[in-house]
């Protein structure tokens, strides 16, 4: 039974630079085969979410969707926030 990481992988690997014939693209390129292979990886890890929140999506209300979506997006602003505050921060900002 072939798994579907394996195919994503496989894809990945086919999109890599080092599958690709010498000179025969360009950087621009070979960046976006990465973007393709990171993209594919996080799809391929986030299947069991699909699994979790199209059930819970499906069995809510508009309503009760609306105020999911909406508590959602509040927290990844707090979110982005506090990541903005961490990098100001002088001690870590020394780091960076």
């Amino acid at each position: 039974m072939i798994k579907f990481a394996d195919i994503v992988f496989k894809v990945s690997q086919a999109l890599s630079k080092e599958s690709l014939p010498c000179g025969s693209l360009t950087e621009d390129v070979s960046a976006a085969g990465t973007t393709l292979k990171v993209e594919a990886i996080t799809f391929a890890n986030g299947g069991d979410n699909f699994a979790i929140y199209i059930p819970i999506f499906a069995s809510q209300t508009i309503t009760g969707n609306i105020v999911t979506l909406l508590i959602f997006f509040i927290l990844v602003a707090v979110k982005c926030f506090l990541g903005y505050k961490l990098v100001k921060n002088p001690l870590v900002a020394k780091v960076l």
